[in-house]
């Protein structure tokens, strides 16, 4: 893929059904924008086998294992296909290996560690056990208590979420909305100031617990759920589905079970906004050692399905890696 101006657009016709046709930008000034409204990546966590988490792994990365806390004051770090590296403390979560507090082993090394480091451990560990969304609470109590750091929370809303409104400018006034892996609900926060009805899920309990104390007098309503096996009222309920790192914290073999529920939420003439962080189609998935598990653009494509089109797709560099890349992707359902 060519790179181009965020102003242009390589284009055939979005109204159509397949996915290849949507426009598609190539920018290295999408998304770059830092709003003090923060919200932020929606974690690896969300939407999992127990989904509920995720404003993914780089969260700049899966809506969110986010619930925990290091928070940036640059809306752009912790932008790496690595899960994001925001290293400071913040959502009430004591950001210190220090802390007096006993321990385990796990959470000692989550602690000491890199943060991505610390939190491949624990989806390994939990992949290991069968049990590949259960890290996600660990890691969260863990940050809660200072005991580890979660690496894509930063303590805003994400930057191509802010830069997506700015431009879509939506209005929410009688719509809702669903955020899916919202950790402590940076980007829910954002939704609902628009005046949407807005619910945020996160499978980690913590994370939620975490999003409800750091905003207390939110027009968002937290809940744990998960994003393999949702509400059955939440079918196609919703005017505004926003999914940020969440399916990218997954196991490859999960995705598409993940995938298709993210779609599932959306009502018709409703609209869906995916962002993760990008990966050639002929990166092998062997080669990966996730979390993340970054997408590739049949990845994308799969979100459309049915009567749900992809009709903006944005493919943008990272502010602190030119490196990487990051999708934005828009579908509409008719």
């Amino acid at each position: 893929m060519t790179q181009k101006d965020a102003a242009s657009h390589d284009a055939t016709d979005p109204s159509t059904a397949n996915t290849a046709d949507a426009r598609t930008t190539n920018s290295a000034d999408v998304g770059t924008a830092n709003s003090a409204n923060g919200g932020t990546t929606n974690s690896a966590n969300a939407g999992t086998a127990n989904a509920g988490t995720a404003n993914s792994a780089d969260a700049g990365t899966t809506n969110s294992a986010n619930a925990g806390t290091a928070t940036s004051a640059n809306a752009d770090t912790a932008d790496s296909p690595d899960a994001g590296t925001t290293n400071s403390a913040d959502a009430g979560t004591a950001n210190s290996a220090d802390a007096d507090t006993a321990t385990s082993p796990d959470s000692a090394a989550a602690a000491n560690q890199d943060p991505d480091v610390a939190s491949r451990h624990l989806a390994h560990k939990a992949l290991e056990a069968d049990d590949p969304t259960g890290w996600f609470e660990e890691l969260y109590s863990a940050a809660a208590d200072g005991r580890a750091v979660v690496p894509w929370d930063r303590g805003m809303a994400h930057p191509l979420l802010v830069d997506w409104i700015s431009t879509a400018q939506p209005d929410g006034a009688g719509k809702r909305a669903l955020i899916v892996g919202a950790g402590t609900g940076w980007d829910a926060e954002l939704i609902a100031d628009l005046g949407y009805d807005t619910i945020a899920f996160d499978i980690s309990p913590t994370a939620v617990e975490a999003a409800q104390q750091a905003h207390p007098d939110s027009k968002a309503h937290y809940q744990v759920a998960d994003l393999l096996d949702p509400p059955a009222d939440w079918h196609r309920a919703f005017d505004l589905v926003i999914e940020i790192f969440t399916v990218q914290a997954l196991p490859i073999a999960i995705q598409p079970a993940a995938t298709h529920q993210v779609g599932e939420q959306v009502r018709a003439g409703g609209t869906m906004i995916v962002i993760a962080f990008a990966r050639e189609d002929d990166v092998p998935d062997e080669t990966l050692e996730g979390p993340p598990w970054p997408l590739t653009r049949a990845s994308i494509d799969a979100f459309a399905k049915d009567d749900l089109r992809l009709i903006q797709l944005d493919r943008a560099p990272s502010p602190t890696d030119p490196n990487t890349y990051r999708w934005r992707a828009e579908y509409l359902r008719d």
